[in-house]
């Protein structure tokens, strides 16, 4: 017996030796450690305990509650006559439906969820009522993502994922979820539909945008996978979503059915790496997509709702599930759709076929099948679980699919201590209560949403604000839902002494508002402040009355000499629709406020952290970190254009003002394949830093300075970049050869790369010059060029290391090339003061230029 049981311990050690080498997929659950094996007849089997009590208890099941195990209904809406109501308590009709059929689980939504003991009493009834029928305990699910999808009314919000993007901090993305699940796990919700870690590479995705980390992969997967690490130690089981990927679609699936057209290896590359980090992290559960992929699934349908054959979206398809995440990812764990009564599913498929076809794919968890809103509903529930059943007895589905699924459910429940219930519901309500919604999270909440606001401009360092006596800042909101949020943060600078107590922030709504209303209010003010929220390309139409409203008081606070911002709350893209104002920040979190706290007691209503995080941010009461975890696309009227106008990585900061980038978001060797390198000043941003292959475009703002602005920087003397020099219609530059130190009207500038001869040529960088004199530089990496377009329009085009510029599209002969010198392009002294009419004069080592309108160059060490 010995003899045969290590011979086969040693066949089975080979096979999994050779299931690593060569990523050949096996079906042995758990298959880590041979001692784990035992030998049972002539056969070696592994020895898990859960698994096989779990295979025990499904053998005892009839089909029809193998079947049920493999549903999680929701009782989310209940229909009284004429009225739709939400469901905070169970009725009869309920909780016998759960008592009589044994589902695998519940899922709760808003609807379900209005305080902490209210919650608490409602899901004790659910486990209660299943418990009572002799069945195991419920898997209790919600979509508790953090940010925009939250359920839990009294829980803290956390500020979402994009802001964990904009952090790619490991430690803060843990401890962002222990906070969550710490909360549910304390109310008695066993499953967080999270994280999701689909890949927001689609700017324009309406469903997903800032639920997803970022649109790097990797970003995506280190975050999720901190993310899984956090709720596990709170003991809630993860759920991975949206399998494949939901990132790369313009269609909600919620609303439609959507399509991405790519191949199974370039998903292997970009959506499915989190997916994989993720089932290497133990998540124990994945939720399907319903997205067709026809390159990878070639089966069709024909569709109930228009009569055409469509392909399988994954949720359906056994080339995804079986083949692709059970085969070759490996994935042995529950496998749980999304709901079935989304428009993408249920106005295409029947009930029935959408049931044959899941499970025949091996998915384990059929979520929310149809709504059961009345008596006649829940009636359906026999009805579809017999019709399922119906599918075996005729061959069309297989019980060992079934049965191997059941298995996998019970598995999960008895490895999380859901083989039995008994909860003293009182003292869960009492410990809850100093969990769910404490200050100590709220506090840890905001510190993070501050920390993720990412700074794209701060034109001559007009930000972080700063109020004196008497002084008010004035902020547009979307709508007055976001009020509370705004004067929140207001408490909190005054009560910090940031800002003193006659100093004022004045809170008003855009919405359908004309900015000629309130001039009178911006007036006065030291700062004026736009917090946007940007929901789809709609949102950034130049024709729109949000924008046309922007743009007008944008440009009055410019006429006023007034530091403008506008906060980017939600998608962070429409930054690129309000270049002309002085600072832009994203803050990826718009959830409103609807009352300012004032005790944290376990029932206080949740809040969204977002427009006090922006207050904190705007001044530096907690210093904004964040960097861009997508790419920011210039706008084409009212389109993406393919010319990226901040890229992954990109964010300023108050005191340095650089501009770095996250070291996770590129390889070493993608770096120095696109010729990456670390820009150091905001004013002087050439597209040498980029991670990405196409063209970079930084615009200056053209407009004249703030005096306030002026008058500090004067007073202070303070070296800074380019941008954050004074603007003036009159300018004197002084720079020195060999010196990394000019002056423009007598403030220092800091330069990345100082004034050089070579071969008798005085060479200057451009970018710093022309900047100066209010002119906007534009820089393609591919073609190595750098275009310089003046107030009146015209636009001159320099490529380094050719001898042929191009002014308006016309060709003209320069003596002296341009060059790359330390990532900044170097123009020759003459070709400054002969293209762009400047007065330029040498003397031994230092240059003084002037804009004149007539250029000339003199040379006072000339025989």
């Amino acid at each position: 017996m010995d003899i045969m049981m290590s011979r086969l311990k040693k066949a089975l050690s080979l096979l999994l030796a050779s299931t690593v080498a060569f990523g050949t997929v096996i079906n042995i659950t758990h298959a880590q450690n041979i001692d784990d094996y035992v030998l049972s007849g002539s056969a070696l089997v592994y020895n898990d305990e859960n698994a096989n009590t779990a295979a025990e208890i499904v053998a005892k099941m009839t089909l029809e509650q193998k079947i049920a195990q493999m549903l999680m209904p929701s009782f989310r809406y209940w229909k009284n006559g004429d009225k739709i109501g939400d469901v905070p308590v169970l009725n009869d009709e309920m909780r016998n439906c759960i008592k009589d059929h044994g589902f695998g689980g519940v899922i709760v939504f808003a609807e379900n969820i209005k305080g902490t003991e209210q919650t608490i009493r409602l899901i004790d009834d659910m486990q209660n009522a299943s418990v009572s029928g002799g069945n195991l305990p419920l898997l209790i699910a919600a979509d508790q993502e953090g940010g925009r999808v939250t359920r839990l009314a009294t829980g803290t919000s956390m500020s979402g994922n994009m802001s964990l993007g904009a952090l790619n901090d490991k430690n803060i993305a843990k401890e962002y979820a222990e906070i969550m699940g710490s909360e549910l796990s304390a109310v008695g919700i066993n499953v967080d539909f999270a994280p999701v870690v689909d890949v927001n590479n689609a700017p324009n995705n309406p469903v997903i945008n800032i639920r997803s980390f970022s649109s790097d992969p990797d970003i995506v997967a280190d975050m999720g996978q901190a993310f899984i690490e956090g709720l596990h130690e709170e003991g809630v089981i993860t759920a991975l979503k949206h399998f494949p990927g939901h990132g790369d679609t313009g269609t909600d699936s919620h609303t439609g059915l959507p399509r991405i057209d790519k191949t199974y290896s370039e998903i292997k590359k970009l959506e499915l790496v989190p997916f994989k980090r993720g089932i290497d992290a133990n998540s124990e559960m994945i939720m399907t997509a319903h997205i067709q992929f026809p390159q990878i699934e070639k089966e069709t349908y024909t569709s109930i709702k228009t009569g055409e054959k469509i392909n399988l979206p994954a949720t359906l398809s056994k080339t995804m599930i079986t083949d692709i995440l059970r085969e070759d990812m490996g994935y042995n764990g529950v496998v749980v759709t999304d709901s079935l009564d989304m428009a993408s599913i249920k106005d295409h498929f029947t009930l029935e076929d959408t049931a044959k076809l899941a499970i025949n794919a091996d998915v384990d968890m059929l979520l929310i099948p149809f709504y059961m809103m009345n008596a006649q509903d829940i009636a359906k529930i026999d009805e579809y679980i017999d019709s399922i059943a119906d599918m075996v007895k005729n061959n069309e589905i297989d019980e060992a699919t079934i049965t191997r699924s059941a298995e996998r459910i019970v598995s999960l429940k008895l490895e999380r201590g859901l083989s039995e219930y008994n909860e003293d519901v009182e003292q869960k309500i009492k410990d809850a209560k100093k969990i769910v919604g404490c200050k100590e999270h709220h506090d840890r909440e905001l510190e993070i949403a501050a920390k993720a606001v990412t700074i794209l401009k701060n034109d001559r360092n007009a930000f972080p604000a700063k109020l004196g006596e008497n002084e008010k800042a004035v902020v547009f909101c979307a709508a007055e839902d976001y009020f509370e949020g705004v004067k929140y943060g207001k408490q909190i600078l005054k009560e910090n002494n940031i800002i003193p107590e006659s100093a004022d922030i004045e809170v008003y709504s855009l919405e359908n508002a004309s900015f000629d209303e309130f001039k009178d209010k911006v007036k006065g003010a030291k700062y004026m402040i736009v917090d946007n929220v940007m929901t789809s390309l709609n949102s950034i139409d130049p024709s729109g009355s949000t924008v046309k409203f922007i743009n007008s008081a944008l440009s009055y606070a410019k006429e006023n000499n007034i530091p403008s911002a506008v906060m980017s709350m939600f998608m962070p893209y429409d930054v690129a629709r309000y270049q002309n104002a002085d600072a832009l920040f994203a803050v990826y979190s718009s959830k409103n406020m609807s009352s300012i706290p004032t005790e944290f007691d376990g029932e206080t209503k949740s809040y969204g952290p977002g427009y006090t995080a922006a207050v904190c941010a705007a001044f530096n009461y907690i210093e904004p970190q964040g960097k861009l975890p997508v790419d920011i696309y210039e706008l084409d009227n009212n389109n993406y254009s393919d010319k990226i106008l901040y890229n992954i990585g990109y964010g300023l900061s108050y005191e340095k003002h650089e501009q770095e980038s996250i070291s996770e978001v590129t390889t070493e060797e993608t770096a120095k394949e696109n010729n990456t390198a670390k820009e150091s000043k905001s004013g002087n941003r050439t597209g040498g830093n980029s991670s990405h292959k196409g063209l970079i475009v930084y615009n200056r703002d053209n407009s004249s300075s703030n005096d306030s602005v002026s008058q500090d920087s004067t007073e202070k003397n303070e070296k800074s970049d380019i941008n954050n020099a004074p603007i003036k219609e009159s300018k004197e530059i002084i720079m020195q050869v060999g010196n990394d130190i000019m002056t423009i009207d007598g403030i220092e500038v800091k330069l990345d790369s100082a004034p050089v001869i070579i071969d008798n040529q005085t060479l200057l960088p451009i970018r710093a010059i022309v900047e100066a004199f209010d002119c906007d530089v534009q820089w393609n990496d591919l073609e190595k060029t750098a275009t310089v377009t003046d107030k009146s329009g015209r636009k001159t085009v320099f490529t380094v290391n050719d001898n042929t510029a191009y002014c308006n599209n016309e060709p003209k002969k320069i003596d002296t090339p341009p060059v790359i010198i330390n990532s900044r392009m170097m123009l020759s002294i003459e070709l400054i003061s002969e293209n762009f009419g400047y007065k330029v004069n040498r003397n031994e080592k230092q240059i003084t230029i002037k804009k004149t309108g007539v250029g000339s160059y003199t040379d006072e060490n000339a025989a």
